[in-house]
């Protein structure tokens, strides 16, 4: 069974969001993996999902395509084939994830990026494509995406490694009564997960036209040779809680 990095923004990334408990989840052994070296001669494979322009009830987003955007561009300079799509239907997010999945079953390492609306209704996580009409819970099941069936078929590939990137929970489109405006905390076995910001805080969206606080940071990070994941968040964590005058502190 591979292992997965999940390093999940899954905190409210927009001032207006309710804020959600989460607590920091245990450490693994295996966080002190040169990137360089885990992705060196073996398929590399990403999907990256980014999505702005959402319809009906669902607001509008400002940063999540160029975060994609962004992601997608240092993944092609690792030497990953890189799957992506903007703006995208639930029938065309689908498609690419089981195409996504048809690719990364031989080995290697995958990753799997989403930026978007996240929702969680009933401990269950969901992201939102853009065309999503989400009026009721009991609809959230066939206009979404499960994050656990997500989470469960990269467990159960072979490959050696894969990652998931989540930047998918900005400010709630959705009632109080129907869930909550972001994902629940999530711990399938073998996970790395790391948060934009500290349980019950929210983080910042970034300037429009620019990227995320947290995902800026992190790409700057992902340039850098040789630099292990451990030392990557670390630093990644260090400036964004200078950024935003100590009001932000990724978990």
């Amino acid at each position: 069974m591979g292992k997965i990095l999940i390093i999940g923004l899954v905190v409210l990334l927009f001032s207006s969001c309710s804020k959600t408990k989460i607590s920091k989840p245990k450490k693994i052994s295996n966080r002190n993996i040169k990137i360089s070296t885990e992705m060196r001669n073996e398929q590399r494979v990403a999907l990256i999902i980014g999505n702005n322009e959402y319809k009906g009830n669902l607001s509008k987003l400002s940063n999540p395509i160029n975060d994609a955007r962004a992601i997608r561009d240092i993944l092609k300079t690792r030497g990953f084939e890189v799957m992506y799509i903007e703006n995208t239907s639930e029938k065309a997010m689908k498609k690419s994830i089981k195409d996504f999945f048809r690719k990364i079953k031989n080995g290697g390492v995958g990753v799997f990026y989403f930026s978007g609306h996240g929702i969680e209704v009933d401990g269950e996580n969901y992201l939102i494509p853009t065309d999503a009409d989400i009026k009721e819970k009991s609809e959230t099941e066939s206009e979404a995406i499960s994050l656990t069936k997500i989470t469960n078929r990269m467990q159960n590939t072979n490959n050696r490694l894969n990652i998931i990137i989540l930047d998918a929970c900005r400010n709630s489109p959705f009632s109080r009564a129907m869930g909550s405006g972001g994902l629940s905390k999530i711990e399938p076995r073998g996970l790395f997960v790391s948060y934009s910001t500290e349980a019950g805080k929210t983080a910042s969206d970034g300037r429009v036209g620019g990227n995320g606080l947290f995902t800026k940071h992190l790409i700057n990070y992902m340039k850098v040779p040789g630099l292990n994941l451990t030392d990557m968040f670390k630093k990644t964590r260090e400036s964004v809680f200078i950024e935003s005058n100590e009001k932000q502190f990724p978990a």
